[in-house]
């Protein structure tokens, strides 16, 4: 069967149903082709999407974390600021320190 196909397709070059039949494949190969590229475009379309959808995430993460940031440096100088505070002031009047815990201080 297959064998009588091909003779036929090779001494039959110029019928009209050679033309059909050829004309009936590239129609079959080129819908194929087509449907094939518009399902890949599809599936890029939606990794896309997903990876747009996954940067907006991580910029929202990012956008909270440059929040928490900044303010956890604004505490930070204001807590150096109030050591410094009380670095600066004055001992109170008759604060001492006993001779024991002034030798384990020196130890």
């Amino acid at each position: 069967m297959i064998l009588a196909a091909i003779v036929w397709w090779q001494v039959d070059k110029g019928s009209a149903v050679k033309a059909a039949v050829e004309s009936a494949i590239e129609e079959l190969v080129d819908g194929a082709e087509l449907e094939a590229e518009r399902a890949r475009n599809e599936a890029l379309r939606k990794i896309l999407a997903e990876r747009n959808r996954v940067a907006e995430r991580d910029r929202e993460a990012l956008a909270r974390y440059v929040d928490l940031l900044a303010a956890s440096e604004n505490e930070k100088g204001d807590l150096i600021d109030e050591i410094a505070e009380l670095e600066a002031m004055p001992p109170p009047d008759g604060c001492t320190v006993d001779d024991a815990l002034l030798d384990r201080l020196r130890n």
